[in-house]
C-alpha cells in the first residue's frame, strides 16, 4: 500500500501536468486530445460525464482554497491558486472542447500546475489525502467486478436487494476505473453511499431471517461489505497521521473501517510529514521514519532499572 499522503490541489496539478506535457496532435479537437492525453477510452457519454466530474472537483477545491485558514497562506498565494484552478476550468467549458487543441493548450498551463503544488503543501495540512496507485486500484477494481458478478446470479440473495448494491459497486469501480476524472474525495463519498446501501439491506435482511428463526449473516452480503472495507482500506489515513495532519475525509470512513462486524484491515505505516523547503537538509538518500512510542511494560522496565 501507498504511504505517501496528497491532497486535491496536487491532483489537479497531476492532472493539468499530464495534458499540458501530452504529445496529441495540434490540429485535434479538445474533446479527442483530453482522452488521448490522459490515457482513457471513452465513449462520448462517458466523457461528457468525466468532464463534469472533473469540473465539480474544480468546484470542491475552489472552495477549500477559499476557506482554509493557515498563517503561511497570504492573500497573494490565495489569489493564485484560485486563478490556476479557473485556468484549468476555461478547458472544460463545452464550447472550448470543440476546439483544436493548439488552441486549448493554452488552458492548461505548468506554471498553474506549480502554484497547486505550492498551495497543496498547505492544504496537505488540513484536508489529507491518501495516494492511490494504479496497482491497487487494478486489483480493486477486479475485486469489486467478481463480486458484482456473484451477486448477480446468486439464486438465494433477494432480488430486490440486487440492483441498489450492484449498481452502488459498479459505480464505484466506473470510479476507480477512471480515478484521474473523479480523484479520492468523489470516490470515498460514492463508497460511503454503497456501504450505506448494504447497511440499510443487511438490517432489512437479518430482520427477516430473525423472524424465521435464523441469525446466519448472508454470506454474498458478507462478500460485499468485505469488498468495500478493501476499498475503504485504501483511502483510510492511520492514527499516526493525526499527529500531524487533520484527518478529513478519513473520519468519515471510521464507521467501516472500525465496525466490529466486518474484517479489520491492515496496519501500514506512513512516512512522516514533509518539512517545509527552509527547513529540509541536504539529501542523504533515506528517509527518517519516526519511532514508535514504547510499549507500556518496556517502559515500566525502564523505571524500575533506574
Amino acid at each position: 500500500m501507498s504511504g505517501e499522503i496528497v491532497d486535491s490541489a496536487w491532483e489537479i496539478a497531476s492532472v493539468i501536468r499530464k495534458l499540458a506535457r501530452a504529445s496529441v496532435p495540434p490540429t485535434d479537437p479538445t474533446w479527442s486530445a483530453v482522452r488521448k492525453a490522459l490515457g482513457q477510452n471513452l465513449s462520448a457519454s462517458q466523457h461528457w460525464e468525466l468532464m463534469s466530474a472533473l469540473n465539480s472537483r474544480l468546484l470542491r477545491l475552489d472552495a477549500q482554497i477559499r476557506s482554509v485558514q493557515d498563517q503561511e497562506l497570504d492573500q497573494a498565494q490565495r489569489q493564485r491558486a484560485l486563478q490556476a484552478v479557473q485556468n484549468f476550468a476555461n478547458l472544460l467549458e463545452p464550447p472550448n472542447q470543440s476546439l483544436q487543441w493548439q488552441q486549448a493548450v493554452n488552458f492548461v498551463r505548468e506554471d498553474d500546475a506549480l502554484q497547486l503544488s505550492w498551495f497543496s503543501v498547505i492544504l496537505k495540512r488540513h484536508r489529507p489525502l491518501r495516494r492511490v496507485t494504479d496497482d491497487e486500484r487494478e486489483e480493486l477494481i477486479a475485486k469489486i467486478g467478481e463480486v458484482v458478478t456473484a451477486l448477480q446470479v446468486e439464486a438465494d440473495f433477494p432480488d430486490w436487494a440486487k440492483y441498489p448494491l450492484s449498481e452502488g459497486l459498479q459505480r464505484l469501480q466506473f470510479m476507480l476505473q477512471h480515478f484521474v476524472f473523479f480523484g479520492c474525495e468523489v470516490a470515498i463519498d460514492q463508497l460511503l453511499d454503497v456501504y450505506s446501501k448494504a447497511s440499510a439491506l443487511e438490517n432489512a435482511i437479518e430482520g427477516k431471517s430473525s423472524s424465521e428463526k435464523s441469525t446466519k449473516r448472508n454470506p454474498t452480503l458478507v462478500s460485499v461489505l468485505n469488498v468495500i472495507v478493501l476499498v475503504a482500506n485504501l483511502f483510510w489515513l492511520p492514527d499516526q497521521v493525526t499527529t500531524a495532519f487533520e484527518r478529513y475525509r478519513g473520519w468519515t470512513l471510521r464507521p467501516i473501517i472500525e465496525n466490529p462486524r466486518l474484517p479489520k484491515p491492515e496496519t501500514r505505516l506512513l512516512a512522516p510529514p514533509a518539512p517545509a523547503p527552509h527547513d529540509l537538509p541536504e539529501s542523504s538518500g533515506t528517509v527518517a521514519i519516526e519511532p514508535a512510542p514504547p510499549r507500556e511494560e518496556e517502559a515500566a522496565s525502564d523505571r524500575a532499572g533506574e
